[in-house]
């Protein structure tokens, strides 16, 4: 194979590529799930149909020419093959592909789709994507879209857009990456103290309240299906609020005798004003009794939160203040080993339910493997 004609040589740029690659990937993993780099709404849908492409090669179409082109803006991103024509532009994106971009995919659950040699395809066997190889294609469409954003970068040849371009790639590959569903090895025994030890590692990594949520649901709704404690247990994802998805807390717990249990997960601090504004939505759903599970004592900002809190039951309202790996504890035990087998089953319902993210489930998925 012919070295390229660009200035780096061939194992620097691939060096460059992954190393780009890997620091892009990691600065998105704290952005908000709906998080994106681009404000062109038509773009981004675009991006998001190619990266589910019904051509399978085409979804590595755009990691590979936009990282390329990132990483050296003088190249051509429409370019497949470096023997395409003269000029430097050209470059061996095939390379690219198969040694960069092929093992992030496999290294993430394959959210491109697992293809070991996407350029080698049929799709591919091209000099370029551009319009004049359009008959050549079976999905004519998505070839189409694919020299759109292709054209537009090298029409534009601003190295600041051909970034933001790859950064909402990398943000919609980490969404399908999210939507990937995990078997979680449950185990056939289990002892109170390695469930109770993989919890608390599990709730060790900050995740927004989001861990602790999707593990106190699955408790919730193991009491419910162990003891017949709840008629009906309703969460959602963190990112919907209590107000838009009516529910006057994080949990919901409906019990058979018609009075709600309200339980909100904190891990930040409970001061005076969000107490009382948690009252008054209780209020308003009739909660009669409503539990903060709290990562730390000291989230209960005052003995003024601890006395408002008190003072409610007067009203009608039972406010209780738990830290979770206490409460965890003592409730895992209550439910014993079968309960318990329950409650893991249920968390990795709950992750998926709840929608967390890739890092979060896999992370799960590890742990029970030391049961």
């Amino acid at each position: 194979m012919s070295k390229p004609e660009h200035s780096k040589s061939t194992s620097a740029f691939h060096n460059d590529c992954r190393t780009t690659l890997e620091h892009i990937w990691a600065s998105i993993q704290e952005l908000p799930p709906d998080e994106d780099a681009i404000d062109d709404v038509q773009l981004a849908l675009l991006i998001h149909d190619l990266l589910r492409a019904v051509i399978v090669t085409y979804r590595y179409v755009l990691p590979t020419q936009l990282l390329a082109k990132t990483v050296d803006s003088t190249l051509d991103c429409r370019c497949v093959q470096v023997r395409r024509g003269p000029g430097s532009e050209n470059f061996d994106a095939r390379s690219i592909a198969h040694k960069i971009v092929v093992p992030f995919d496999n290294a993430n659950n394959n959210p491109l789709g697992g293809s070991t040699s996407p350029y080698l395809n049929n799709p591919l066997r091209v000099p370029e994507i551009s319009a004049k190889h359009r008959g050549a294609q079976k999905n004519k469409e998505e070839w189409d879209n694919l020299c759109f954003i292709l054209d537009l970068i090298e029409e534009k040849q601003e190295p600041s857009f051909t970034e933001l371009l790859l950064r909402q790639v990398l943000l919609e590959i980490r969404r399908i990456q999210n939507e990937i569903k995990i078997s979680y090895p449950i185990p056939l025994r289990n002892n109170i103290s390695e469930v109770v030890d993989i919890m608390r590692e599990f709730l060790e990594t900050p995740s927004g309240g989001s861990r602790l949520q999707a593990i106190s649901y699955a408790l919730f709704v193991t009491m419910k299906n162990h003891y017949g404690m709840f008629s009906a247990v309703h969460s959602a994802p963190v990112t919907v609020t209590d107000i838009s998805g009516g529910r006057a807390a994080d949990i919901i717990c409906d019990k058979k005798d018609g009075s709600v249990l309200a339980v909100e997960i904190k891990d930040t601090l409970i001061t005076l004003e969000s107490l009382t504004d948690k009252i008054h939505s209780a209020r308003i759903h009739k909660v009669g009794e409503l539990m903060f599970i709290i990562g730390n004592p000291k989230l209960v900002d005052s003995e003024q939160v601890r006395h408002k809190a008190q003072s409610e039951f007067k009203s009608g309202l039972n406010i209780y203040f738990l830290e979770s790996i206490n409460f965890l504890t003592i409730s895992l035990g209550l439910l014993g080993e079968k309960g318990r087998t329950m409650f893991l089953e249920n968390v990795g319902v709950a992750l998926e339910e709840l929608r967390l993210g890739f890092r979060d489930k896999k992370e799960w998925e590890s742990l029970l493997q030391r049961i």
